[in-house]
């Protein structure tokens, strides 16, 4: 599927479905992310003519005076379909927490809810306490291997068999909600979710919001920020740092892993610890395509 265009696949009738996004102006990591999200709902719903909508105006209008591409609003996306006859619409939010931008997004499709006979919206990725233990399932297996296996296994007979792998930590970077501070409480009942599930070396943060990196990194030393890396060595202190965030565009090339002194990575390298930084969208993860496609499957009506 080509994941830049604003309708794509199938003859449904007057069934839509609608996936709104962020957006981003990466083009690779919206195909590995975006689109691979669209393709596996397009797939779950193949009753429904699909459609795009992007929230960011900026990144729509970056994009199409780079490249040419034009992306609907959710707003646009939503008129498009009532110009196709669509009167039963299925929304999926490719949004990570009930911040600010969900918020807008249901303020949207509540005035427009008229326009439709039936129209249905799913939650953000990170809503319920299923949610949370689903996805630190997913990237604690993929990062730390077997729960509980950093403090089973033996740093001096390391292997490179799932669940042997020492000390690794795993940091998180979330983006965080800067207009709505009480929805950032999500990211820190996720660290929970990990640590409950036995990965007690994976850690969340966030760039525009609580936890930040100085939470993660009191919390990486033991909680003893002068003393460095716990367990002494940069060897022992290897952190895996990945993006916890739908695409891999701005934020995890630059405040993530760019070469700035800022970035994350550097100022946690400047800490002394050894770090593997992986630009990896959760949208390319089989896993958390399949729980998008369950959100779809369990949408409400919109009231």
């Amino acid at each position: 599927m080509d994941g830049m265009r604003n309708d794509m696949n199938n003859t449904a009738g007057g069934k839509g479905l609608l996936v709104v996004s962020f957006g981003t102006t990466h083009n690779r990591t919206c195909e590995e992310t975006i689109g691979a999200i669209e393709e596996s709902l397009a797939k779950a719903f193949p009753d429904r003519k699909i459609f795009r909508g992007w929230t960011s105006k900026m990144i729509i209008r970056r994009l199409d005076a780079r490249d040419g591409i034009h992306v609907d609003t959710a707003e646009e996306a939503l008129d498009r379909m009532v110009d196709q006859g669509i009167d039963d619409v299925l929304v999926v939010p490719t949004h990570m927490i009930g911040g600010g931008e969900n918020d807008r997004l249901a303020e949207l499709l509540r005035a427009k809810a008229g326009q439709f006979k039936c129209i249905t919206a799913s939650r953000p990725l990170l809503d319920e306490e299923r949610d949370l233990e689903e996805l630190a399932k997913i990237l604690g297996e993929e990062y730390l291997g077997a729960p509980g296996a950093l403090e089973a296994a033996d740093a001096s007979e390391a292997s490179d068999a799932p669940g042997a792998r020492g000390d690794r930590a795993l940091v998180l970077m979330g983006h965080g909600s800067a207009d709505k501070p009480s929805a950032n409480e999500i990211y820190v009942r996720l660290e929970e979710s990990f640590h409950r599930l036995g990965w007690t070396r994976a850690f969340v943060g966030t760039v525009e919001g609580t936890p930040d990196l100085e939470d993660v990194l009191g919390k990486l030393s033991g909680g003893d920020r002068a003393a460095g890396p716990a367990g002494g060595s940069t060897g022992e202190a290897a952190t895996t740092l990945a993006p916890l965030m739908i695409v891999a565009g701005e934020h995890a090339v630059k405040d993530m892993a760019g070469e700035d002194p800022d970035s994350w990575m550097n100022r946690m390298k400047a800490a002394g610890y050894t770090v593997e930084a992986v630009k990896k969208g959760l949208g390319a993860y089989e896993g958390v395509r399949r729980m998008f496609v369950r959100h779809g499957q369990e949408a409400r009506p919109v009231e």
